[in-house]
């Protein structure tokens, strides 16, 4: 996915349908893998990516990885997870933070890689002093989102040292699965 992503051409007049394109180009390359091998079948991942330009974020996004700003001491969630849980909150069944520990949190509603990929693209505008977020489920369903706030609020620190303080976070509070984030300050 990483490969596939590194294609994109920085001129790229048309952001999200360039890492679109990417992305279902991923999706089909894994699925030519996985195609008569039956221990890789069912193989696949998630993609969340931002391309900054002229002032706006433009996203990709597949499954449940996110893309949060921090925007003046509020954190917003961008991208919305493709799971069964995040259905089951749409419907008014469960909670955002009920979903968080959900048996179907884990149950995708596409993947790239799956033959049906279809991402979800966006665009909005960037500011000076927000922080931009990308999370694997390891650490948002591992601490909530008023934890991240508080965290991301701390005067003075820098991106590392945030960065850090989101993983230790997501550790004590008994994370099990793989952690991985990107942080940037605009």
């Amino acid at each position: 996915m990483r490969e596939a992503l590194t294609e994109y051409p920085v001129a790229a007049p048309h952001p999200q349908k360039t890492l679109s394109d990417l992305v279902v180009t991923a999706s089909e390359a894994i699925l030519e893998i996985t195609h008569g091998t039956p221990a890789l079948e069912g193989m696949g991942t998630t993609v969340t990516a931002t391309v900054l330009c002229n002032g706006t974020a433009h996203w990709v996004h597949v499954c449940d990885t996110r893309f949060y700003v921090f925007r003046r001491g509020r954190l917003t969630q961008v991208t919305t997870d493709q799971t069964m849980a995040q259905l089951l909150v749409e419907e008014g069944r469960i909670t955002p933070d009920e979903a968080r520990t959900h048996p179907y949190g884990h149950l995708h509603d596409q993947c790239v890689g799956c033959p049906d990929c279809d991402p979800v693209t966006g665009s909005l505008p960037i500011e000076p002093g927000d922080l931009l977020l990308q999370t694997t489920d390891g650490l948002h369903d591992g601490i909530s989102e008023n934890d991240v706030t508080t965290i991301l609020a701390a005067p003075h620190a820098s991106v590392e040292a945030l960065a850090e303080s989101l993983i230790q976070a997501a550790l004590d509070a008994g994370g099990q699965d793989n952690m991985t984030l990107v942080l940037a300050s605009i």
